[in-house]
C-alpha cells in the first residue's frame, strides 16, 4: 500500500483536481503515472466549528472607561478552531448594528496568534491587512500570514482599536 502523507489538506469538503502521482524507476525513468485531472477528495467528513472563546473591552486610549456606553472602547476578540486552516485566509468580523463601525475613529487593529501578520512586533496590522466596510458594518481581515502560527489547532486573537459602545 503506497501511503500519501503531510499533503495540506483544504478546510471544505470541495473536490480537488490537478494532482498527479508518478512512479519511477532508480534512474527516474517514469514506470506509471496517473491522470493529471484524477479527483482528490477530501477525508474530511464532518467539519468543526470555529468559535470566539472571549470578547474582552479593553478600555479606552488611557484604559480607562471599560465598558462605559457612548465611549471608544478597544475590543478584543479570542479565537479557536479545531481545524487547520490554509495559509492567507480571510476572516469577516461583522459588528451588530448597535455596534457602529466608524472608519475615522477605527484607527488600528492588532492581531496575535494565527492572526498576527508578518513583520510584526507587536502585532499592528497594516492597512492592506483589512478592509472595514461601513455599509454591511464589517471587517474583512486577512490572516495565516505566519506558518509557524499555523497549527492543527489554531488560537488567535484580533483587537479593534476604537469602536464606539452603544448608547
Amino acid at each position: 500500500m503506497l501511503e500519501i502523507t503531510n499533503l495540506k489538506t483544504p478546510v471544505n469538503q470541495f473536490t480537488r483536481r490537478g494532482f498527479q502521482l508518478t512512479t519511477t524507476d532508480k534512474y527516474s525513468w517514469v514506470i506509471d503515472q496517473s491522470s493529471s485531472n484524477e479527483a482528490l477528495l477530501p477525508p474530511m467528513q464532518v467539519l468543526e466549528k470555529f468559535k470566539a472563546t472571549e470578547i474582552r473591552l479593553n478600555g479606552d486610549e488611557n484604559k480607562k472607561n471599560v465598558g462605559r456606553i457612548s465611549l471608544y472602547n478597544s475590543l478584543t476578540i479570542f479565537l479557536t478552531s479545531k481545524i487547520p486552516f490554509q495559509q492567507f485566509c480571510y476572516l469577516r468580523f461583522k459588528f451588530p448594528k448597535e455596534l457602529r463601525i466608524d472608519e475615522t475613529e477605527l484607527r488600528l487593529i492588532k492581531g496575535d496568534g494565527f492572526m498576527k501578520p508578518p513583520n510584526s512586533r507587536d502585532g499592528t496590522m497594516n492597512t492592506g491587512d483589512y478592509k472595514i466596510n461601513g455599509l454591511t458594518n464589517s471587517v474583512d481581515i486577512t490572516g495565516c500570514q505566519v506558518v509557524s502560527k499555523l497549527t492543527s489547532q489554531p488560537n488567535g486573537s484580533v483587537t479593534f482599536f476604537y469602536l464606539k459602545l452603544p448608547d
